[in-house]
Formats: structure tokens, C-alpha cells, sequence
């Protein structure tokens, strides 16, 4: 990056970076904190040159949320969620992934959606096949019956 590109994302003037790194000017508080924000730079690596450069994705994400507010960041993380409502792997398939705790139950639930996923209506028409032949529709209503009003 340049110093004209890297004044650019700060939205200062390149000569100032020019006059910092030519030890010709000194960095404000205000841009050092900056710089941060923006790069996600751990402030001690920047006063130090010690440890890790970056600061981890989890103290990333609470500055934002400190900067902008819990719901603030909800509601734009459910809106970026919506928007890319699968992530692909390599090989372009869904990358969905349950996480009910329940491991089986987790397995269960996120084969079936790679089984969908796929778009293949024969695939599709043999796992509903399969699905209602291993799980009855007696033992469906029966475990309704028992869940009746015993949803949270």
C-alpha cells in the first residue's frame, strides 16, 4: 500500500504519513487510534513493534460493538446474515451448520441440508423417501402429541 492509499483510508493528507515515517512529524493520539480501528492493529504492537500485530476477530468485534452499540451491530449482523444465508466451501457447496447441541441431532439436521442443497430434485425425492420411511407418520404425530405446549 502506499502512503497516498494508506492517507486515503485515514482520510488525512499523504504528506503527513510521508513526515511520520521520515521521523519529520509525530502521529496524534487521535490518528494513532485511528489506524487501530481501521487496520485492526493492536495498539501495543503499534507503540512497541511487540507482540501480535493484529488484535483477535472476538476484541474486533467488541470495539465495534463498544463504537456503534450492541443493537446496532445485531441488527446489521442479521441483515448480513440474511444476505449471505450460506457460506460456500471450496468446492461451491453450502457450508451450513447447525448448532443445537446435540450432536446427533446436528448431524442429522445438516445432512439433510446438504442433501437439499445440492438442487438435484432426484436426490431431493429418494432422502424424503428415506426420511419417511425411517420416521413414520405415527411416530411423528405421536412425538407431537407428547411435545404438545412443551415448546419454549
Amino acid at each position: 500500500m502506499t502512503q497516498s492509499e494508506f492517507a486515503n483510508t485515514l482520510g488525512i493528507d499523504h504528506a503527513h504519513i510521508s513526515k511520520i515515517e521520515g521521523s519529520k512529524g509525530k502521529a496524534s493520539e487521535l490518528l494513532l487510534k485511528h489506524i487501530c480501528s481501521e487496520y485492526f492493529i493492536s495498539r501495543h504492537w503499534l507503540d512497541t513493534g511487540e507482540g501480535d500485530i493484529f488484535i483477535a476477530p472476538e476484541e474486533a468485534l467488541e470495539n465495534i460493538m463498544a463504537r456503534y452499540g450492541e443493537r446496532a451491530i445485531s441488527q446489521a449482523f442479521n441483515i448480513i446474515m440474511k444476505e449471505h444465508h450460506h457460506l460456500a466451501d471450496a468446492k461451491g457447496r453450502c457450508n451450513y451448520h447447525t448448532s443445537t447441541g446435540d450432536a446427533d441431532l446436528d448431524h442429522i439436521v445438516n445432512t439433510l441440508y446438504e442433501l437439499w442443497s445440492v438442487g438435484d430434485e432426484k436426490l431431493k425425492a429418494w432422502a424424503s423417501v428415506q426420511f419417511d420411511r425411517a420416521i413414520p407418520t405415527d411416530v411423528v404425530e405421536k412425538a407431537q402429541n407428547k411435545t404438545a405446549g412443551s415448546c419454549p
